[in-house]
């Protein structure tokens, strides 16, 4: 095996090789009552994601579940648990940190279960109120002169809208692997992802020396808004408690996933979540 993979990476290297990623994702906002206590569920759920090598071969990298609860004023995050659909229904959810855990099952077409907060356990329902579709599509692509390619682009639909927007930004991302040809080398080594774009603003990130740098732009004025003109206040306490752990940068996204800080690690804070606070309407 040590001796296949071996030539494999020589085989590569000597002639080139283009790697293709496709990633689905979904966001979900609940709404919960726990025996009359009013709660929300936040939901991000990655499935499995496929690496091909020439499109002969294949590499499944597990399934991630991350979110978090607001529950009587005081915000949990989750990063364990399970999901379960049958079809396009959701049959269950299981939401554990060290402080909660909201387990649920569908009940004729209701999500029924229990939540234990700080060890107190409740009866809970829970009633979809929004949900996504996230794709994301990539190339990495080395040529036999040594120049590297690489694009990623992505987008968040509206569950109806998912298939019929995934050929479109195929057509995208192509076009973009056609586009490189016409590049002088230096410019081979860059990354530019789309995450998001309505008719207010448009969210691109470059990659560059391993680093990712992302911009929001009005397109109104056509410039990078920063962090505190997205706010009426960005010093407001209640503002502030929402980002405490959300790693607060410059270098940020914003999508109808909501807010993302691209750190050592991306953390999204939920568009429901600050909305309240936007200094202007930016179309999420």
């Amino acid at each position: 095996m040590r001796v296949l993979f071996g030539i494999l990476i020589l085989t590569m290297s000597l002639f080139g090789y283009e790697i293709t990623h496709e990633n689905w994702a979904k966001f979900y906002k609940f709404l919960g009552d726990a025996n009359g206590v009013k709660f929300e569920v936040y939901l991000n759920y990655f499935k499995d994601e496929f690496e091909n090598f020439k499109q002969n071969k294949s590499f499944k990298v597990p399934a991630k579940l991350s979110g978090h609860i607001f529950f009587a004023g005081t915000k949990y995050d989750y990063e364990k648990g399970a999901f379960g659909q049958n079809g396009s229904e959701i049959s269950s959810l299981n939401a554990i940190s060290d402080k909660i855990n909201l387990e649920v099952k569908n009940e004729n077409g209701e999500l029924k279960g229990k939540i234990i907060v700080k060890n107190k356990a409740y009866n809970a329902t829970l009633k979809i109120v929004n949900e996504y579709e996230v794709l994301n599509l990539g190339i990495q692509m080395s040529e036999a002169n040594g120049t590297k390619y690489e694009a990623i682009i992505n987008n968040v639909f509206l569950k109806e809208q998912a298939k019929k927007y995934k050929n479109k930004l195929l057509s995208i991302l192509y076009d973009l692997k056609s586009e490189r040809k016409k590049w002088p080398n230096n410019q081979y080594e860059s990354l530019e992802s789309i995450y998001y774009i309505n008719d207010k603003i448009k969210s691109v990130c470059t990659y560059k020396n391993t680093k990712t740098s992302c911009d929001v732009i009005s397109l109104k004025t056509n410039k990078k808004l920063k962090l505190k003109q997205i706010f009426k206040d960005i010093n407001d306490s209640h503002l502030k408690a929402i980002l405490t752990n959300a790693g607060v940068s410059d270098n940020f996204v914003l999508s109808p996933l909501g807010l993302t800080f691209l750190n050592e690690e991306q953390i999204s804070v939920p568009a429901d979540e600050i909305r309240p606070y936007f200094s202007e309407d930016f179309g999420l």
